[in-house]
Order: C-alpha cells, then sequence, then structure tokens
C-alpha cells in the first residue's frame, strides 16, 4: 500500500530510528533504503537495523538525492510513496493520519506534515514557497521598496500564521518540502517521474510541485499530522541551493523573458537597499522581555537568516517573556545574521511590529 523512500548518506544511525517508528505504525509497508555513502560501515549498519520488509540498494556513489530516490521509485510498486529526510524525527501517528487524508480526499495529489523545529513543538518551520520568475523579481524589489517590502513580509508571515491557526484536517498549498512527502505514484508517473536527476540536492522537490501544478493537481499540509525536523542552514547549503536554483529557473522560467528583464532593469538601477529597522538584541541569555505593548497580548515571533524574514521559523506566545536560546538558535543557523521580528498575533494597526538582530 505505501513504499518508504529513504537516502542515507553517512546517516544510517538516524534511519534506525526512522525505520523502527515505520514498523511500529505500519508493519505491513515497504522500507526502501538507497546508501549513497560508498562506506562499508555504513552498509554494514543498513542491513543490521533492516527487516523482511526493508530493501537495501548500494549506490556505490553519492548520486545526489533526486537519482537516488528515481532509483527506488524504479524498484517499488506500491500506489503511496512516503519519502522522508534521514534528519526527520518520525511521529507515530503521522503515518496514518497522512494516508487516511490521502485515501479520503482523491483530489489531493501529494501531502506533507506540519515541521517542528523542536520536541517541544514550540518552533514552526515554514511552509514551502513554489519559485517563480515573478516571486524572483519581487523578492529582489521588496530590498528596495519599504512599503512593498512590508506587504510581501507580511504576505509570507500569513503563510505561517495559516498552520498554526487552522482548525481544518489540512490546508491546500503551491508547493511542499520534499523531507517529509507523501505522494501518488499514478501521479508521479501522470507528472513524467518523480524527481529530475539532474538536481542534485535541492529544488528537486520545487521542480517536482510546479510539474504537479502544472498539471492541474492540488497538494496539502496535513494539519493533524507532524514531523520534527532538525532543520540547520550554513554558507556550504547556500551554495548547493543556489546552484540547483539557477537550474530550477533555467528549465522552467528562461523563455518567460519579461521578470528577466524587469529584473535585470531593477539591478542596473542601482537604487538604495532598505532594510527593516533592526535593533540589537537586548539580551544573550535564554530568554528576552516582550516590547511592553505587546506583553500582555499574544504574539508571533520569526526568526529568519534573511533580512525579509522570508522564509521565518515561527512561535506563537502570551505574556511578558520571549524564552529562547540564542546562541544554539545562531549556531543552527550557521553562524549567520538572525533577524528577529516580534508582533502581535492579530494584526493590528495599534501595535507595531519589534525588530531585532543577533
Amino acid at each position: 500500500m505505501v513504499d518508504f523512500f529513504l537516502v542515507n548518506y553517512f546517516t544510517a544511525n538516524r534511519l534506525q530510528n526512522i525505520v523502527s517508528t515505520i514498523n511500529a505504525s505500519s508493519p505491513t509497508a515497504n522500507i526502501y533504503i538507497i546508501d549513497n555513502s560508498n562506506n562499508d560501515v555504513e552498509y554494514d549498519f543498513l542491513n543490521k537495523i533492516s527487516g523482511f520488509n526493508t530493501k537495501i540498494f548500494h549506490a556505490r556513489s553519492n548520486i545526489g538525492f533526486g537519482a537516488a530516490c528515481n532509483i527506488l521509485y524504479e524498484k517499488s510498486n506500491s500506489e503511496y510513496i512516503f519519502l522522508l529526510n534521514p534528519d526527520i524525527h518520525l511521529n507515530v501517528d503521522c503515518i496514518p493520519t497522512m494516508l487516511l487524508l490521502m485515501q479520503n480526499n482523491p483530489r489531493i495529489a501529494a501531502c506533507s506534515p506540519k515541521q517542528y523545529w523542536d520536541s517541544s513543538l514550540e518552533w514552526l518551520l515554514p511552509p514551502a514557497w513554489l519559485p517563480t520568475g515573478i516571486d524572483e523579481w519581487a523578492l529582489t524589489y521588496a530590498n528596495y521598496n519599504r512599503n512593498y517590502q512590508e506587504k510581501l513580509s507580511f504576505a509570507y508571515q500569513n503563510l505561517s500564521k495559516n498552520l498554526w491557526l487552522n482548525p481544518g484536517k489540512f490546508i491546500f498549498q503551491k508547493a511542499l518540502s520534499g523531507s517529509a512527502l507523501l505522494i501518488r505514484r499514478s501521479v508521479a508517473q501522470k507528472v513524467g517521474g518523480l524527481f529530475d536527476s539532474n538536481f542534485f540536492m535541492y529544488y528537486e522537490d520545487s521542480d517536482l510541485c510546479l510539474r504537479l501544478r502544472n498539471s492541474g493537481l492540488s497538494m496539502a499540509i496535513s494539519t493533524e499530522s507532524y514531523i520534527i525536523h532538525d532543520f540547520i542552514h550554513n554558507e556550504n547549503k547556500i551554495r548547493m541551493m543556489e546552484e540547483s536554483k539557477l537550474m530550477y529557473f533555467e528549465k522552467h522560467f528562461n523563455h518567460n523573458g519579461q521578470w528577466k528583464k524587469r529584473l535585470q532593469k531593477l539591478n542596473d538601477a542601482k537604487y538604495d537597499f532598505y532594510m527593516f529597522d533592526f535593533k540589537p538584541l537586548p539580551t544573550t541569555s535564554h530568554h528576552m522581555k516582550i516590547p511592553n505593548q505587546l506583553a500582555n497580548e499574544e504574539w508571533f515571533c520569526e526568526i529568519s537568516p534573511s533580512p525579509l524574514l522570508i522564509p521565518s521559523i515561527t512561535k506563537l506566545g502570551k505574556g511578558p517573556i520571549l524564552w529562547i536560546d540564542f546562541a544554539n538558535i545562531k549556531k543552527l543557523l550557521g553562524n549567520l545574521n538572525v533577524y528577529m521580528r516580534i508582533s502581535k498575533l492579530n494584526f493590528d494597526r495599534n501595535y507595531k511590529s519589534h525588530y531585532f538582530i543577533f
């Protein structure tokens, strides 16, 4: 009924917990693991944690995430395919809840769970956004226009708020993250296969989601399911993402030149760069006082390595204290600048947002 795809690259010890959770939740499911490590110790460990329902394949080199998943796609045959990153912690109720959602809603081609950053379920990772040519122009333009920056940044903020506050069983999305993705095999076949193997890592999920949307298919986040994702950010990751981003835009938007002309015109104009008014963090401890105006209100905290706060990791709270491990967050985000905004949960023009940098 469902095949699980796991790609290993020196993460066999982490896969052990995922395999155990899958077996506890879906004992009849098939688990397909492909080893990109080209390492005998890793391969031997994978064989030790495997069971009767686990099949392990040796890639002999690091062929990338997309290409590895495509091999598993060809080796498997169940109608449902569940892709899982090795850096996630799988909740035992996540699998049956998402499968039931797909079975009860045939119009949903693929779905993902909510993704938290911590075991306390206090920090929510942002929903995926589908990159397009006009969005690329908009994100650049926002750096030079104060009013547009606020409009765009708060539009993205509302996407995260919707994940926190939506009372329904699912929320339709323009894109989903490949770190935890359940998709129908029949749908993948309809759009030309699972992943484009030319994407070594990153943007292969964006490419898939764009193909789904171009075929008129729907995607959703299951609001009743969650995983914990040990997300990290660093300069090497940024470099790889930029390389895949260029490939993605070359593939899908190279012939739609209007946005490129507008973007080039914007870059050539050399406008003054605008940023929100970020203040130095008032503390380096594990907590900070919420600004007085918001101390008795429900507030919404966003942190991001982007000064646009797009995308942001978010937290809901109420009261005068924000509990946050600043040093650890900065480390997880690559010791780069981290930007933070605290605003009233329900928008009110009488309450201003507060901006910090650490």
